[in-house]
This record gives C-alpha cells, sequence and structure tokens, in this order.
C-alpha cells in the first residue's frame, strides 16, 4: 500500500539522516583540530620578545587572533552540538515508526544502553566530542583576553 511505501520511505531517509548528522558531528574536532594545528605552527614560528616567557609573550602578542580562533570552535562545536541534538530526535523517531510497525533495527541507539553501565559509559561518545570542542573554545577565549590583560597592564 501507499501507506506502507512512506513508512519505508521516511525510515530509510532517516537513517539516511543519522548517519549525515553523525559524520557532522565526527567532521567538526577534525576541522578544528587542522586549523588549531595550522594556526598555532604559524605562531610558534614568529619571534618571542621574552625568551624567559614564550608562551606568555606568545599570547600577549597575538591575543586577537587567539580570541578569532576562540570564536570559530565555538561555531564549530554549536555545529556539533545541533547536529547531535538533531541526532538524538532522528534516533527517538526511528525508534517510535520500529515500535509502531513492529521492526527490529539491527543498530541499537545510545540511550538504548544497559542502565547497569555508569553515565558516560552509556551516553554516546558524540556528547563527549561537542564538550571537548566547547571547553576548548573556553580555553582559547581565556587566553585570549589574557593576552587582552597583559597588553593593558604591559607586562
Amino acid at each position: 500500500s501507499k501507506a506502507t511505501q512512506f513508512i519505508i520511505a521516511q525510515y530509510e531517509q532517516l537513517h539516511e539522516m543519522r548517519r549525515e548528522y553523525n559524520r557532522y558531528i565526527f567532521q567538526a574536532p577534525t576541522i578544528v583540530v587542522a586549523v588549531l594545528g595550522g594556526t598555532l605552527v604559524i605562531l610558534g614560528q614568529k619571534d618571542n620578545t621574552s625568551p624567559l616567557f614564550p608562551l606568555l609573550s606568545s599570547i600577549k602578542n597575538n591575543s586577537e587572533i587567539l580570541l578569532v580562533i576562540s570564536g570559530f570552535v565555538f561555531v564549530m562545536g554549536y555545529w556539533a552540538l545541533r547536529s547531535q541534538v538533531l541526532l538524538r530526535r532522528t534516533e527517538k523517531t526511528l525508534t517510535e515508526i520500529e515500535a509502531d510497525y513492529g521492526l527490529t533495527s539491527y543498530e541499537m541507539y545510545p540511550y538504548q544502553a544497559n542502565r547497569k553501565l555508569r553515565w558516560w559509559q552509556r551516553g554516546p561518545s558524540t556528547f563527549m566530542i561537542v564538550i571537548y570542542i566547547l571547553l576548548l573554545s573556553l580555553l582559547f577565549f581565556v587566553l585570549g583576553i589574557l593576552g587582552i590583560i597583559l597588553k593593558i597592564n604591559h607586562v
């Protein structure tokens, strides 16, 4: 029937969307690492004015770049978080379709994992990726603010 064909098509499309959101979440840290790695290599090659404290000197001299990087990393973290929210909603919709039509998925979704496991063992790895990206954004923001404070105080 047309209804059955519609449900099957919707189910297949939701599975494809799930794979896509999962890819987005795992692409975010790859992009972040590539951009940060390149930026840190470039910053590390600049002449530092303080031989005793090259890190503080580098933070002070590049505070604006660190703030821009923190903004970029935050946007990537938001992108990953948004993808994770959509991924979880897609998984719940798939589960509802499976329950309504007596279907069995070959995959187990993270929230269906054994409840005897600790929260960090049963939670999705994508959640940890999002947390790490957002913490990295916070770190670069704090370093950028520290650099501006060092400039203002002429340290």
